[in-house]
């Protein structure tokens, strides 16, 4: 518990619609967006894991991406010499069947997380997404020794999906319930927003029997139907 509460970092998840990403403009745009994240400062890349790290340039990293049989993008910032505290961002291409997906992780700086959240619908607009998702380690935690066991949520502070893409449970939700409680649900033109509230919380907050407790527990169920 001590050491993610000292890292405090941010863990952003973006699932794509793309099949594969073969296509130049879409990768570039994707890379871009990438490393537009605050606190995502990327000095280096590497294909495949093969540790044969390289300066990260736009335009250099796109075309060996698409030419060098790449599954996996590995982007980081070589500066920071802490693993637990370096930025990094993990692009899976699709080349083997599984769903493109970008992984980020990024220092969970004051007002970071908001900043993100707002610019959901440039994204949305740029970049061919099914879904989004920020979370955090100290989320997490809270929730954990809070007592509550919530998988679909996890530590999520917000999460985000294309309109095509919204669990069926959250169009049938209440919005009466989650009035007394930090958490929005949004339906905006690119997507359908959660988000669960990105001030810290404390056990007394989320507490079994508590409104927001509450609130997460129906989230939770509502995202399990899928």
């Amino acid at each position: 518990m001590t050491q993610y509460k000292r890292t405090k970092m941010l863990e952003i998840i973006w699932r794509l619609r793309a099949k594969v990403l073969n296509d130049e403009a879409e990768l570039r745009a994707l890379i871009a967006a990438v490393v537009a994240l605050p606190g995502m400062n990327a000095t280096h890349y590497d294909l495949n894991r093969k540790g044969q790290w390289r300066r990260y340039e736009l335009t250099h990293t796109v075309v060996d991406a698409l030419t060098q049989r790449t599954q996996l993008l590995v982007m980081h910032d070589q500066g920071v010499e802490d693993e637990r505290t370096r930025p990094q961002a993990m692009i899976a291409l699709g080349k083997h069947g599984e769903q493109p997906t970008v992984i980020v992780r990024v220092p969970d700086t004051p007002g970071a997380a908001r900043q993100m959240i707002e610019r959901w619908d440039g994204l949305y607009e740029a970049i061919e997404l099914e879904s989004t998702f920020i979370t955090s380690a100290a989320r997490r935690i809270a929730l954990t020794d809070a007592g509550l066991d919530l998988p679909a949520i996890s530590g999520a502070l917000a999460m985000g999906w294309a309109p095509g893409s919204i669990p069926s449970g959250l169009r049938r939700l209440e919005r009466a319930k989650y009035e007394c409680t930090p958490i929005a649900v949004d339906k905006l033109s690119t997507h359908w927003r959660v988000d669960f509230g990105l001030a810290p919380v404390d056990g007394a907050e989320i507490a079994p029997g508590t409104p927001y407790s509450a609130a997460l527990s129906d989230l939770n169920e509502r995202l399990l139907q899928g």
